[in-house]
């Protein structure tokens, strides 16, 4: 909601525009009132359809058929564009006061007239041919908001923010966290379609196709408690299922790189067309949902025939055995586009690894494809037994003497290792030294000169976000916290993240995977979870006294944590169904009682740093801490 107050003379006009939560309308609201006497004041609404940096011409292949509707007090502008299919919609203008129309060719305008003061909203409606009843639903649209006026628009758009706001929270001492954290949350609800997430709904976001990007979105809407929005993702994968195994013949799914809304490719050619290690983010974004919420229907109809036609495309079409029981990927582009063709290299690899072992664990669930099991067990296996590894650290592929952001990929976002292996932690460490800029990370470590693309920046927001998910998986909360600091440095208006930086330009401004790794990287921060157990602040800095925050946990549960003065005071958890839960609190913050409330919550003494707690309720669990007087 955007408020501004302006003064000509001894005019002034308070206009108030946004976008309702709920409809596809612009709403402007004017509010003027003349200082003296009452001179006749117009207002004109002028809208333009042209192409992009040629006003004096419609969009190329675009035809229009405006005209005045006298019943509807609008204009309505009819467009067809021609295509390999029919596309078709209405712009409308009309307004809560008399007005008068004008139509100029491909410039369309609504004057109204005020004497002195008085208020005046304009209006403008935006519908395609998504749904063939289009005419009949904007017409109806219009009807709606001439019936409920402007007050109710707004009460609606209020009420909606509202509800999604109440959903979650995290309030810290550093605010620029928060602030960043509530703007990405904003953005991410913002571009959140029927379909799923694109990076942006612009045409300089990659025309603003899907593609895997989409999986950090999802962490964030889902880790933050706004599940059915989340669950947007996966159901968009599965409504394409069809046209990704048309594509190979029925013989697993090949997922379009960016896909357009009904599941086509909408790529330019390049060698993009060649990297695989989307068709796992897809099974992970299924299985990811399956083990949030626990809703065994949901895993059986919609995620298991997405994450089963995952397994079989890797299986069918990537995956080589050889002769001495090792396993390796075919050659393909990975994540990193440095350097391609490569083959096993480690993203891709770590990606069929997570596919094969979730495909595994959801069929073993299902009592299904007994026989498929067993295959992709081994396959997991010996994959990840034979990641590329220089003896030292996990390479981007055997005999890279470089690092990248896809040798992250062996605990984020595919849980491959353990956090706490060794290995592991020496790549994450090696990552964050040698692909440093002079603020941020770059994704990886190769010079212009001997990399075929690493695209421009040297502040890389999504990919420094994913740096801190590491460190926090790995329980370094103060290297955590320092690179989302480094972030919220390079932030644009309103603590909106782009793609990259350079010292002379931005990269796409509202990227929305840069949104997405920023709220999940925070939310990792402050809570870790399985089904079976829950992490308390695992990655915080210790000087942090007080914290407060309300996020979701897998095993269907939500969790709320109040901590002031350095030691925590509250812990309230919530889930419709019976939970047994283990919980670990950092044993610093832990006074010497407590009182549990609507459950059962017993201490299991001492792990590592952590004071550990079993946790067993239906419904809600609220415990309130207390130190010893």
């Amino acid at each position: 909601l955007v408020r501004t107050r302006s003064v000509y003379g001894d005019v002034e006009d308070s206009t108030t525009s946004f976008v309702p939560l709920d409809r596809n309308l612009i709403v402007v609201r004017k509010e003027l009132s003349a200082m003296g006497g009452a001179p006749i004041l117009q207002l004109t609404l002028r809208y333009a359809l042209h192409e992009t940096k040629r006003e004096d011409r419609l969009p190329r292949g675009m035809t229009i058929d405006p005209r005045w509707n006298p019943q509807l007090g609008a204009i309505e502008v009819f467009y067809r564009v021609g295509g390999a299919r029919e596309y078709e919609g209405v712009v409308a203008l009309f307004s809560d006061a008399d007005v008068s129309p004008e139509i100029a060719g491909n410039r369309f305008e609504l004057r109204a007239s005020l004497r002195g003061r008085g208020e005046v909203t304009f209006y403008l409606l935006l519908m395609d041919n998504e749904r063939p009843d289009y005419r009949e639903r904007a017409s109806e649209m219009i009807k709606a908001v001439r019936r409920d006026g402007y007050r109710k628009v707004l009460e609606r758009h209020l009420a909606g923010w509202k509800a999604f706001w109440s959903r979650s929270y995290v309030d810290l001492p550093d605010r620029d966290l928060v602030d960043v954290w509530k703007t990405c949350l904003y953005h991410i609800r913002c571009s959140t379609t029927k379909w799923s997430v694109p990076v942006g709904i612009l045409d300089t976001h990659w025309w603003g196709k899907y593609f895997h990007d989409e999986v950090f979105p999802y962490l964030a809407l889902v880790s933050s408690n706004h599940v059915e929005l989340a669950e947007r993702v996966p159901r968009f994968r599965f409504q394409t299922l069809g046209r990704a195994l048309r594509v190979t013949g029925g013989k697993g799914a090949r997922y379009s790189w960016e896909s357009t809304e009904d599941g086509d490719e909408g790529c330019p050619p390049g060698p993009w067309m060649h990297e695989i290690h989307h068709i796992a983010t897809t099974a992970l974004e299924c299985w990811t949902h399956y083990l949030y919420t626990q809703d065994l229907k949901f895993l059986r109809q919609i995620a298991y025939p997405v994450i089963r036609e995952c397994a079989e495309y890797f299986r069918l079409w990537h995956v080589y055995e050889t002769a001495d029981g090792r396993a390796i990927i075919g050659a393909c582009t990975d994540l990193d586009e440095s350097l391609f063709p490569v083959r096993n290299p480690i993203y891709t690899c770590c990606g069929a690894v997570c596919t094969f072992s979730i495909a595994a664990k959801a069929s073993r669930m299902l009592g299904v494809d007994e026989t498929l099991r067993p295959v992709w067990e081994r396959l997991a296996k010996r994959l990840l037994d034979n990641l590329p590894f220089d003896g030292e650290k996990y390479v981007p592929f055997r005999g890279a003497t470089h690092q990248s952001l896809c040798a992250l990929g062996v605990i984020f976002p595919f849980p491959a290792l353990s956090p706490k292996d060794e290995r592991v932690r020496v790549t994450v460490f090696d990552y964050l030294k040698r692909c440093r800029s002079a603020t941020g990370w770059r994704p990886t470590s190769r010079g212009e000169e001997d990399a075929f693309f690493i695209g421009e920046g040297e502040t890389w927001i999504w990919n420094s976000a994913w740096l801190a998910t590491c460190l926090a998986r790995m329980g370094e909360g103060r290297l955590a916290y320092d690179v989302l600091r480094e972030i919220v440095s390079v932030t644009d208006t309103f603590g909106s993240v782009n793609e990259a930086r350079t010292a002379e330009k931005t990269m796409h401004h509202w990227f929305t995977t840069g949104a997405g790794a920023y709220v999940y990287a925070l939310n990792q921060t402050l809570v870790q979870s399985t089904p079976d157990e829950i992490r308390i602040l695992p990655a915080v800095p210790p000087e942090w006294g007080d914290v407060r925050f309300r996020l979701r946990c897998q095993g269907n549960a939500v969790i709320e944590t109040r901590v002031a003065n350095g030691m925590i005071q509250e812990l309230r958890m919530e889930s419709p169904v019976e939970t047994h839960r283990r919980i670990l609190i950092p044993q610093r913050i832990v006074g010497d009682r407590y009182e549990a409330i609507g459950g059962e919550f017993e201490p299991l003494g001492k792990e590592d740093t952590s004071a550990a707690f079993r946790g067993h309720f239906r419904g809600s669990l609220t415990v309130r801490f207390k130190a010893s007087p």
